[in-house]
């Protein structure tokens, strides 16, 4: 047989008796100081994803621009000069401003190919700056233009 719960008291006369209550005036400013440690940090880190997600965004655009220009001057009807014309057009609806510079050239290798060529600057808004990229995309001709 176990043996009965001791009984709580009723009067919470003497619960507290031996507790202090803290005095707030050791705390005043921690809650700033706290702050200013972290903001900082958390504002580079910001800033660097939204420098990435741009960059990235703009990488995306000319790699389809490339794309879109090669397969341009592959096609039967087109000369090399509006296959240039078009990738200038191209280049000069880069997003966010871009400074790029758009080729399109036709090249011999085992099989006549348009290659459309890419340079341009990654953003930067922090203090590192990225190196120039280029990008290249080819595509074969659909007839020789010899």
């Amino acid at each position: 047989m176990s043996k009965p719960l001791p009984k709580l008291p009723l009067s919470s006369s003497n619960l507290g008796a031996n507790l202090k209550i803290k005095d707030r005036s050791e705390d005043r400013g921690s809650a700033l100081a706290e702050f200013a440690l972290l903001a900082l940090p958390l504002c580079l880190i910001s800033i660097a994803a939204i420098n990435y997600g741009l960059n990235v965004y703009i990488d995306t655009s000319l790699r389809s621009a490339a794309l879109t220009t090669a397969r341009f001057g592959s096609l039967a009807d087109t000369t090399l000069s509006q296959g240039q014309q078009f990738a200038q057009q191209i280049c000069a609806e880069a997003p966010f401003g871009v400074n790029a510079v758009c080729q399109l050239d036709y090249r011999e290798a085992s099989r006549p190919t348009a290659i459309a060529e890419v340079t341009y600057q990654p953003l930067s808004l922090i203090f590192y700056q990225p190196d120039v990229v280029v990008i290249r995309a080819s595509i074969a001709l659909e007839i020789d233009k010899r």
